[in-house]
């Protein structure tokens, strides 16, 4: 995820050109690419969760081990499952929005390799 918002926003930065936006500032184009990256998140997060809840239900349910609930029955085991899962989707939101910003203010992008070989051993 981080090398696909790094390519998104520093590539056209780097390079120049930004294509067909000549009208807006840069800042508004950044933006409305992140806001696209959080769209593209969104998607895959549903897609994982209808899934993943398929799978479940489909397959899974059917074993003598499986519980044949999503979540669990106690309340506080709730809570803390829900708020793995909030966890989990804030470090995706999280790990776009540090990377967006790398990738803005370094000359190189967040994500580049190194292009001169080692020569020191």
């Amino acid at each position: 995820m981080a090398y696909l918002v790094a390519g998104a926003i520093y590539t056209p930065v780097a390079s120049g050109r930004m294509f067909l936006y000549k009208d807006l500032d840069r800042a508004t184009i950044i933006n409305a690419k992140i806001l696209a990256l959080f769209g593209i998140y969104a998607v895959y997060v549903a897609l994982q969760t209808v899934v993943t809840v398929a799978l479940y239900i489909l397959y899974i349910a059917r074993f003598d081990y499986a519980s044949g609930t999503l979540l669990p029955a106690a309340g506080a085991d709730i809570a803390s499952d829900v708020a793995s899962i909030a966890g989990i989707l804030c470090a995706g939101v999280v790990t776009i929005l540090v990377v967006a910003a790398l990738a803005t203010r370094f000359s190189t992008g967040s994500t580049r390799a190194r292009t001169t070989p080692c020569t020191s051993m």
